[in-house]
């Protein structure tokens, strides 16, 4: 989970000291200001600064919105290319509704109104919640077994029985070798390898091996460090080549941009 900041004004500043103080990852918490001396501070903490609102957005899984509430229309606006239905928005300016964020992003995205009151600042406020009807959604049906189900009848309904799936024991971890964006993933690159592996077809009598492949442990937008695990492999009996991985990576100090997980929500 990424939470970015757009605005570090005392508000965001408090709420910023609340996360780090209950141990939230600093690395995961984005922040953007058009003041560099406050992202300076920021970054001296080890925080993630980014170097637009757009790019905190690109990166973030919830967007707090810590701007004046006369800046949100613009503000807003600019960040709305990034917007998907996987991000959350958060508003904590006083008479910015729910409705007005939406119709500024263009997208019917989850959005969360918070009131945070002034003791805030000293680690002792109190906040009012406002959620839109379809904030956690998307994470409520990952989190009751929902969506695997819905994976299950998928495989069922091809034939499949997820119950005779094997997996490979042997499993290496790449790593990366150097921290920033993951900016681009070659999947086509990553395709070629795991056919390499044995789990896809050069012809069309060639035997699939189903027991070896790739799990991603991160995705496009991601910021990763330095021998950060960036996939795992399954692998049997044939080699594999940890360059020619990584070769499928561009990680890069500015991030390329995220590519939406969901695209709408079907009922």
């Amino acid at each position: 989970m990424k939470i970015g900041f757009i605005g570090a004004g005392n508000m965001a500043t408090a709420i910023i000291g609340g996360l780090v103080g209950s141990g939230f990852e600093k690395k995961n918490i984005f922040v953007f200001d058009v003041m560099e001396d406050k992202l300076s501070c920021f970054a001296d903490m080890g925080l993630s600064v980014s170097d637009s609102a757009l790019s905190l957005t690109e990166s973030s899984d919830i967007i707090v919105l810590a701007v004046k509430p006369q800046q949100y229309g613009e503000v807003i606006r600019g960040i709305s290319s990034a917007a998907s239905m996987e991000k959350t928005f958060v508003s904590i300016a006083a008479g910015i509704t729910v409705d007005y964020v939406r119709g500024k992003l263009g997208i019917n995205a989850p959005v969360v109104r918070v009131m945070p009151n002034t003791p805030l600042l000293v680690g002792k406020g109190a906040t009012a919640l406002s959620p839109s009807e379809n904030v956690g959604e998307v994470l409520e049906n990952l989190i009751n077994g929902n969506a695997l189900n819905k994976f299950y009848e998928m495989i069922e309904m091809q034939g499949g029985d997820i119950e005779k799936m094997i997996v490979s024991d042997k499993v290496v971890s790449v790593k990366s070798k150097k921290s920033g964006f993951v900016k681009k993933i070659n999947t086509i690159g990553l395709g070629e390898i795991v056919r390499k592996l044995g789990g896809g077809r050069y012809q069309k009598e060639d035997d699939i091996d189903p027991t070896v492949g790739i799990v991603l442990t991160v995705k496009q937008g991601d910021y990763v460090l330095e021998d950060e695990e960036i996939l795992k492999v399954y692998i049997n009996d044939k080699d594999i080549s940890i360059d020619e991985i990584l070769n499928c990576f561009e990680i890069d100090n500015t991030s390329g941009g995220v590519l939406p997980l969901v695209y709408e929500l079907v009922k």
